[in-house]
């Protein structure tokens, strides 16, 4: 460009691969929820080729999920059939390479606000209050799991 200088860089980035060349495994996120209707809402938000979905109907499959090492975050509803998102934040404290938690309640009430708050305590990654702005939530799901790749 005449007169000017140019921000590119010496060879174009191929999407899909960082700098070292090998491409980038899309991310693994596991849906925890008894709610099927739940997890296909939740699915439908986070429609995103650099993901892949898996899903669990409840707690305690979602916790063998995460101690395979099978998913880089869960998804998990507040209240499940067989270990609840409480139980379930406990529990990925004895695991090694835990992935993050981020844990929705469903609908704005008293009791779901303490859940959440305490949620938090127990380490969630997020929580999330539904109803909720897809944008934010996946937003706030994009921010956890960079977080985790970088760390």
């Amino acid at each position: 460009m005449p007169g000017g200088s140019s921000n590119r860089s010496a060879g174009p980035k191929s999407p899909g691969k960082p700098q070292g060349g090998r491409p980038k495994r899309p991310s693994r996120i596991l849906l925890a929820s008894s709610n099927a209707k739940e997890r296909a809402a939740w699915r439908e938000m986070l429609g995103n080729p650099n993901y892949v979905i898996s899903e669990a109907e409840n707690g305690a499959a979602a916790l063998k999920v995460a101690l395979l090492g099978e998913a880089d975050l869960v998804i998990a509803a507040v209240t499940m059939a067989k270990l609840d998102a409480l139980e379930l934040l406990r529990a990925a404290r004895d695991i090694k390479q835990a992935p993050p938690i981020v844990v929705v309640a469903l609908g704005h009430s008293e009791i779901n606000h303490v859940y959440l708050k305490t949620a938090k305590l127990f380490g969630a990654a997020g929580a999330y209050m539904q109803p909720f702005e897809a944008a934010d939530f996946v937003k706030g799901i994009q921010a956890v799991l960079k977080v985790k790749k970088v760390s």
